[in-house]
């Protein structure tokens, strides 16, 4: 999005999130290696590259929640208004003592018209609909599907009314009508509200629908990136080559 200064002049508005050679480390080694990268407002930016390449720790890294073990040793990020992470283990999240729907309202912030959004996001997600008798958001955790779960962690970061989300392989729990369904009302609910997303994924073809921009990771590094139509037309880099002939 642009916006004009107090002279009339057209500038470009800063990204909701940007990151300068970032460097995270472990007892093992280096994790993450000079990663640069900026999301801005509305757009839906892939992330993709094989298992152990680092995503899930960059994604950590850019909501500011390293796992104990791990420091980020160098770079920089700034951030604008609030990072939401939408984490590859929902469960691991969950509190199993305490019912989903209260888990879910912990994160709508107070303000004027919090509660009627987080009711929106909630029929958006099928969570007001009954599971075995009784509403899903009365259920514990260990009562619902991993694909249930998976849609309580898409709420609890929608509710926070993000405008930064981080989709760390957000629907790998859910079956093929499903994904779909969630997916179209996602991008929507996303569209409206221009929120900058980074969509982590290893289904490298679901990733090219909904990006308008891919990142290739290996290796604790960025590869590879550019406009989802170049790099899926003429990929530069062995890692990326792999990728689409494993995703054909």
């Amino acid at each position: 999005m642009r916006s004009k200064d107090s002279r009339g002049t057209t500038e470009r508005e800063p990204p909701a999130l940007e990151a300068h050679g970032l460097v995270v480390t472990a007892t093992a080694g280096c994790l993450l290696a000079d990663v640069s990268l900026e999301l801005r407002s509305g757009d839906i930016v892939g992330l993709i590259g094989p298992s152990g390449c680092g995503k899930s720790t960059l994604a950590r890294t850019l909501s500011g929640h390293l796992p104990a073990g791990l420091a980020l040793a160098g770079g920089t990020c700034r951030r604008s208004g609030t990072v939401a992470l939408l984490p590859q283990e929902p469960s691991l999240y969950l509190n199993p003592y305490r019912r989903i729907g209260a888990q879910i309202l912990d994160r709508v912030p107070a303000g004027q018209g919090a509660r009627s959004q987080a009711d929106e996001v909630l029929q958006l997600l099928g969570l007001d609909r009954a599971v075995d008798g009784r509403s899903l958001l009365e259920a514990y955790p260990h009562q619902v599907s991993s694909g249930q779960r998976q849609r309580v962690a898409w709420a609890q970061a929608l509710v926070r009314q993000p405008t930064v989300l981080l989709a760390d392989e957000p629907t790998s729990a859910l079956d093929g009508p499903l994904q779909r369904e969630i997916v179209q009302s996602v991008l929507r609910w996303i569209a409206r509200r221009s929120i900058a997303t980074l969509w982590i994924g290893h289904d490298v073809a679901l990733v090219a629908t909904l990006a308008t921009r891919i990142l290739v990771m290996d290796r604790g590094r960025i590869v590879e990136q550019g406009s989802t139509r170049a790099l899926l037309r003429g990929p530069r880099h062995a890692t990326t080559r792999r990728l689409l002939e494993a995703a054909a």
